[in-house]
């Protein structure tokens, strides 16, 4: 199947999930080596692993259908920014699990509610940014290159 037409969806869908899929097992491994030794903060494997699919798809839909030429400086900044926003919404999907679950805090304090745990992400996700963004915006960036890359190679043949 050649991807040279712009109007190519079903290709574009094939190529958004699987750099989805791709992205979140290495939010998962990510995620897993760095709360293997507490698993109080285990959750935060499977959220990684939903909130990194959700942004790479939605990124990388939008880097194939609507950033034409699709460029490899393109998918790194993709990337880059998926990896950036994937830290909120792994704190958002993070905090609406212990609120449905009604987990309380270390202290027997219920968890934030929905709308509490907005403001409560954009902090938490400055921790994770300093503690694991390092590792974890590189290797968006990398893959959003990737991506790009292939699909010009792929959209050439």
């Amino acid at each position: 199947m050649t991807l040279n037409s712009s109007n190519n969806f079903r290709a574009r869908l094939v190529w958004s999930i699987a750099t989805g899929l791709i992205a979140g097992l290495t939010a998962l491994a990510t995620a897993a080596l760095f709360t293997r030794d507490n698993s109080d903060w285990a959750i935060l494997m499977p959220a990684a692993a939903i909130a990194t699919f959700l942004v790479t798809v939605m990124g990388t839909w939008l880097l194939l259908s609507y950033l034409h030429p699709v460029r490899v400086w393109k998918g790194i900044a993709v990337g880059f920014i998926a990896g950036l926003l994937a830290h909120p919404l792994t704190w958002y999907l993070t905090s609406l699990y212990l609120y449905l679950t009604g987990a309380t805090s270390s202290l027997g304090d219920s968890t934030l509610n929905p709308v509490e745990a907005i403001g409560g992400t954009l902090i938490f996700s400055l921790f994770s940014l300093a503690f694991a963004g390092w590792i974890s915006i590189p290797i968006s960036a990398i893959t959003g290159g990737l991506v790009a890359y292939f699909y010009q190679k792929k959209s050439k043949s």
